[in-house]
């Protein structure tokens, strides 16, 4: 300004001309070389209590923003002169006084009363602000509809936020009938003049083709924009750009730099996004993985929480801690993540708190989530923190086994099978699809039902080709039933050695009824070289789990000395205890050793005691060696019709001796 003028204006200032006066504060305040803050203070206050609204409004500004004579009070106190005369900038500024509570008592009310005032003049920040205000209930009662009213006032006047909320409205179709084209178009509008979140918005249009064709390259463009703004969900998206490669040469370091930055904002999508990175490279940095899950865990991240209660449960480089793993897995529970429902339902579970279970268990289940679900079957099938149900048992077995799951078709299968009236169709239906699937328990099940069950269909070559599908996985019973049936020639070719080689699997899995084959067939030479030694050692690893047969072949072993040195007392020992376990031939060997005291003392009361009870079941050498005490009158009255009588019950079974015995007693007579 020049001298002439300016000396001009000081006058009329002076004289006290209000309109000079704020000509002569405004030009200290901002139009000489070197401002003067006092004396622009001084005209602007001379003008402002004249009731000059320029003055007043500029007073506001100045004791607001300038630190040098700062005082929030006196701003709020001048923006309330200009705001009653009707100016839209103090009213708006006002208004956020009172909403932040800065030199005034915070006051939502008042706040939204002189954004109003400034909205119905047309302040487009105001407007927008005001749509924000009634879209969250922030002071008022929720009206979405009049948020989007002020939006609407704003973006027609370009207002860049208002466009991007107006054009979100569109976009989700919460109140406004769903335009994706529509939201586009406002989000090109806002994006132009900047606004991060609109440019993130077109990078979300353009990923996914809403409102315009699909462009990942395009939303890579937008993307970065938002980025390069420090806007959260702009970093996030180009993070996950870099990421997968969309749009843009996949590069990890590029995107963790991205997740980075939206971490360090406290976006818990990208915190656990940078800890899965970590935690997914060759060498983990355990410290910043379990950093990141925490943050964004405790920022209520439900994936976090859960991922962060299996790193505490498994993980030994974290520090096994099953209290923590528990305790994020209910965080994360709470809020419906059915993977951490299943893991807390088996951690109680294993703890054998099964209601508990159970309720976790059913949660994570009427989520499909499938592990839950057959979790649920077991505990119905078992009565495990429920009552034991068939129904539900079979409700919950079924939606996983239609889910091609061949645990789940076998336990459904098994479930069928031992009911009182078990429905073949629906048990061969699902042991078949098990099997079919790979299942070896469902495979050698399906060949047992085969060979034995007439229900099913006899079919031995059924059974032979499940069994050697299971005995092919290493199924120690199927191992064996395919053995027995190469020994016996039943469903297929008789094969010794074959029978010989699957008894050696199963055997070597510590299968007794294998064992016991394989010992009798080292016994006998059937299949291999003979070997007796062979025969005691198999007999007895099956005899150590109690199998009868091994027990009672490893006796008469001992008997005669073959494979091993011969010893009564052992012999003996072992017959005792099959006879014991009500073996019928063990019964007959114990009494003939008590008949001539062979490895225990002689006693024919005992001797007579056992071929009695063999007898019962049938035993006709037990019969005979009665027939032959009654005849010598060995511990009873001799009796020659007694001892026809046995001698017969043991002929009519067509042993030999017995046969010879009374042919002798009829020649006699």
């Amino acid at each position: 300004m020049e001298q002439e003028k300016l000396n001009q204006l000081k006058l009329q200032a002076e004289q006290g001309d209000a309109v000079a006066q704020f000509l002569l504060g405004k030009y200290y305040d901002e139009g000489c070389e070197e401002t003067d803050i006092k004396l622009a203070i001084y005209w602007y206050t001379l003008s402002a209590e004249q009731g000059n609204v320029k003055a007043q409004n500029n007073l506001g500004v100045c004791y607001f923003d300038n630190e040098e004579i700062q005082d929030k009070e006196k701003a709020v106190y001048w923006w309330t002169k200009a705001a009653e005369q009707g100016v839209d900038f103090s009213q708006f500024h006002l208004a956020l006084c009172y909403e932040s509570g800065e030199g005034v008592e915070q006051d939502m009310e008042k706040a939204i009363y002189w954004w109003t005032k400034a909205a119905e003049q047309g302040d487009a920040d105001a407007q927008c602000n005001l749509g924000v205000i009634y879209e969250t209930g922030l002071g008022v009662e929720i009206d979405v509809k009049k948020g989007i009213y002020w939006y609407t006032k704003a973006a027609e006047q370009e207002h860049a936020e208002a466009l991007y909320c107006l054009g979100s409205h569109y976009y989700t179709g919460t109140v406004l009938e769903e335009d994706a084209k529509q939201a586009f178009l406002l989000w090109s509008k806002s994006a132009e003049h900047g606004c991060p979140a609109a440019q993130w918005g077109l990078g979300i249009c353009y990923e996914f083709g809403n409102g315009v064709e699909q462009d990942y390259e395009q939303a890579v463009y937008w993307y970065t924009l938002s980025a390069e703004q420090n806007f959260t969900d702009g970093l996030y998206c180009l993070g996950v750009c870099y990421e997968e490669g969309n749009g843009v040469e996949q590069d990890e370091e590029k995107a963790i730099e991205c997740y980075i930055k939206a971490a360090e904002q406290d976006d818990s999508r990208a915190q656990f996004k940078l800890a899965t990175l970590y935690h997914a490279q060759d060498e983990p940095d355990w410290k910043k993985i379990v950093y990141w899950f925490t943050k964004a865990a405790n920022s209520g991240h439900k994936d976090a929480q859960s991922v962060l209660g299996t790193l505490y449960a498994t993980e030994e480089e974290v520090g096994l801690d099953l209290e923590q793993a528990v305790y994020w897995w209910t965080k994360a529970a709470e809020q419906g993540e059915m993977e951490a429902q299943y893991n807390l339902g088996y951690s109680y579970f294993q703890k054998e708190d099964f209601v508990k279970a159970v309720y976790w268990f059913t949660k994570a289940a009427e989520q499909d989530y499938l592990e839950a679900q057959y979790a649920l079957g077991l505990c119905y099938a078992n009565g495990d923190g429920v009552e034991q149900n068939f129904e539900q048992a079979v409700y919950w077995y079924t939606k996983v086994a239609e889910q091609d799951d061949s645990r789940a078709q076998f336990k459904l299968a098994a479930l069928y099978h031992v009911q009182d009236e078990p429905d073949w169709k629906k048990i061969v239906y699902w042991f078949t699809k098990a099997a079919n699937s790979g299942h070896k328990d469902a495979q050698s099940v399906l060949g047992t039902l085969y060979a034995t069950e007439e229900e099913v269909g006899l079919d031995l070559e059924q059974a032979v080709y499940w069994w050697t599908k299971a005995a092919e996985q290493d199924h120690p019973v199927a191992q064996c039933a395919l053995g027995h049936c190469y020994a016996d020639g039943e469903g297929i070719e008789q094969n010794y050695e074959q029978a010989v080689y699957w008894f050696t699997k199963a055997a070597e899995q510590g299968n007794a009824e294998a064992q016991f084959a394989l010992g009798f067939c080292y016994a006998n030479g059937e299949g291999i070289e003979q070997n007796y030694e062979q025969a005691v050692y198999w007999y007895a690893k099956a005899a150590e789990q109690d199998n009868m047969d091994a027990l009672y072949n490893l006796g008469k072993c001992y008997e005669r000395g073959e494979g091993a040195e011969q010893n009564y007392d052992k012999a003996a020992a072992l017959m005792t205890k099959v006879a014991e376990l009500g073996d019928s031939d063990a019964q007959c060997c114990l009494g003939d050793y008590y008949a001539h005291g062979t490895g225990v003392p002689q006693d024919i009361s005992k001797a007579l005691h056992l071929y009695h009870l063999s007898e019962e079941q049938g035993n006709e050498y037990a019969q005979f060696n009665i027939g032959e005490c009654y005849e010598q009158g060995k511990g009873v009255k001799q009796d020659i019709n007694q001892a026809i009588h046995w001698y017969t019950l043991s002929a009519e079974q067509g042993y030999e001796d017995a046969i010879e015995a009374l042919e002798r007693l009829k020649n006699n007579n």
